[in-house]
Order: C-alpha cells, then structure tokens, then sequence
C-alpha cells in the first residue's frame, strides 16, 4: 500500500472539520484559512465517500492542487473552478479587472463566491456593473447592503 501524501488546504475563513475513514473518533481538523494537512491518498479515497467530505471538495472549502489526485478521487471538474481567499478576492476586486472578476463570479466555488461578497462588503466596493453580476450570481446586492452596513453606523441623536 502506498503511503504517499497530498497537501489538503482549508480555503474558507474558518475551521474544517471532517472525521477519517474507518477511525471512530479520529478527525482532520484544519483551525483557519491557509491552514494544511498533508494525507495520505489512500485515506482521502476512502473518505471521499464519507457523508459531506465530498461537497468539502466541491464547494472549494478544501483545496487539492495536484491534478492527478483530484482526477483519481473523481474530482477533476473542480480542478477548473476558480478558487481564492478572501486575502485574493480584495486584490482582484482592487485590481478593476472586471473580465477577472466576472470569471470569478461564473466560475468560481461557492466558497469563492462569499469570499468575494464578503471582500466587496469590506473594502465598500461600489461598482455598479459589478454589483449587477453579484446579484445575479450570488444573490446578493453589495452595494445596498453597504449602503445599509453604513446607516447602521451612523450616530443616533438623542432626544432631549
């Protein structure tokens, strides 16, 4: 049996967790983004059929680099989604390069998705254009809840 190992990185701004194959009580744990574990193959094969370890993938909370791993794990159709942290979604949409970004929205993972919404909230992107493919690929208008984020902010007068 082969004991050779592939990274395994947490792409979401919080904790994984997925229990091993066959192992009662025994977990992969990855406690933040960029975090990784390397594992053996031969465990990731069997415990891609665990309930939920598959949508981890798919989702692209779990990132696995290496082609030939994904394409033996049956998750080579994910290898072309885009997949960036929330670190990678403020640089693009700081960049303006809006056939980057739309790509991004089409293309990307869910966990992608909210990591972009979750940049756009934060950095108070207030695009137009770009706000359109955020509702229509997420469901979410950023520019309305920046605009209600701000009302919350804004100091309440005290009556005398």
């Amino acid at each position: 049996m082969s004991k050779e190992k592939v990274k395994v990185t947490n792409m979401t701004l919080g904790k994984v967790v997925y229990p091993v194959f066959n192992k009662p009580g025994i977990k992969r744990i990855f406690p933040k983004q960029g975090s990784f574990i390397m594992i053996e193959i031969e465990e990731l094969e069997e415990s891609i059929y665990q309930p939920g370890v598959r949508e981890l993938f798919e989702a692209g909370c779990l990132k696995i680099e290496d082609e030939a791993v994904l394409e033996l794990l049956g998750l080579i159709e994910i290898s072309s989604k885009v997949m960036l942290d929330l670190g990678q979604c403020k640089e693009l949409l700081a960049s303006r390069k809006n056939s980057e970004i739309l790509k991004a929205l089409k293309e990307g993972t869910t966990e992608t998705r909210n990591n972009l919404v979750t940049a756009a909230q934060e950095i108070k992107f207030m695009d137009t254009v770009v706000n359109k493919w955020f509702i229509q690929y997420c469901g979410v208008d950023v520019i309305q809840t920046i605009t209600l984020l701000g009302e919350d902010e804004k100091p309440v007068k005290k009556e005398k």
